[in-house]
């Protein structure tokens, strides 16, 4: 299903995609706040001290460490693992009885790779998503104009796997994913309105891990960075989805530190991530289980 991207590739895309993506210390970085970044693959873990000279004292960053390093905060990362014991027989009744609904309603899945096409059945999925989620990144995407120009550069990528989910041959649903290395990083769900109520969603989870329970090779596949209050993480963590915490390096200016501290400390605690203890606390509180 996926050819294997290289991480220069991967960040050709995500450049592609409006993102800002820069090279430091032999690592690629994407900015995620101004004078901030992380890892373009944040699952992957470095040592501190090959790191420490990777951008000048005004500009913050944050990484996963190796096992034996010191760490002052952790990366809450939503994956999908343990692949070759999936199996639509393996899930709960619950999960299962989603992907029938999903297969009763005659929702198919197939790739997308003719820009044409692509643009002319996913603008309306998208406007359908963004009206029903108002998501802000690259607005101008709500304007045709804008969504061709970026569905033209997403479908320059041969190595990207582009899915639509479709419902008597209309569009109502986008799945963006790629592999790479040992891992598949799901890039993005476009569902609309429509979508959700035909549960396109979980058809696409389900395609997702049964896809690769079959490649030993694939760890595991990355979604997100977990985030409280997110309707969505919880929808996927009922549907197998892990969260775990990973052990950080943070490192901020000692001033822009004092700010988030006393003044945005909202902000703060979200940096610093979960510990396990408090990670699954939170996953207790929310009343958050996996129905797998």
């Amino acid at each position: 299903m996926w050819e294997i991207m290289s991480e220069e590739e991967f960040a050709a895309v995500e450049k592609d995609s409006g993102n800002t993506i820069l090279r430091r210390g032999g690592v690629w970085w994407r900015k995620v706040r101004p004078l901030f970044f992380r890892p373009l693959l944040p699952f992957q873990s470095y040592r501190s001290d090959a790191l420490k000279d990777a951008f000048g004292p005004l500009t913050g960053y944050q990484h996963l460490v190796d096992p034996d390093q010191p760490f002052n905060s952790h990366f809450n990362l939503l994956i999908w693992d343990r692949l070759q014991e999936y199996s639509l027989a393996s899930v709960s009744q619950h999960t299962r009885s989603k992907i029938r609904k999903a297969l009763e309603n005659r929702v198919e899945l197939n790739r997308i790779e003719d820009p044409e096409s692509f643009i002319d059945g996913a603008y309306p999925v998208y406007r359908s998503f963004f009206s029903r989620t108002r998501y802000g990144f690259k607005s101008e995407r709500q304007d045709r104009a804008g969504f061709e120009k970026w569905a033209r550069k997403l479908l320059s990528h041969p190595k990207l796997m582009v899915l639509g989910a479709t419902h008597e041959k209309k569009l109502v649903s986008v799945y963006i994913s790629c592999r790479v290395g040992d891992s598949v990083v799901l890039k993005a769900a476009i569902n609309s309105e429509e979508a959700l109520g035909l549960h396109a969603p979980d058809l696409a989870i389900h395609n997702y891990r049964e896809q690769a329970s079959r490649i030993p090779e694939i760890r595991f596949l990355y979604d997100s960075f977990f985030q409280e209050h997110d309707g969505v993480n919880t929808f996927k963590i009922r549907r197998g989805a892990r969260v775990s915490a990973f052990p950080a390096r943070l490192r901020i200016p000692a001033a822009f530190e004092l700010v988030l501290r006393t003044a945005r400390r909202g902000d703060y605690r979200q940096l610093l991530g979960f510990g396990p203890e408090a990670l699954q606390s939170v996953l207790d509180r929310g009343g958050t289980k996996s129905h797998d």
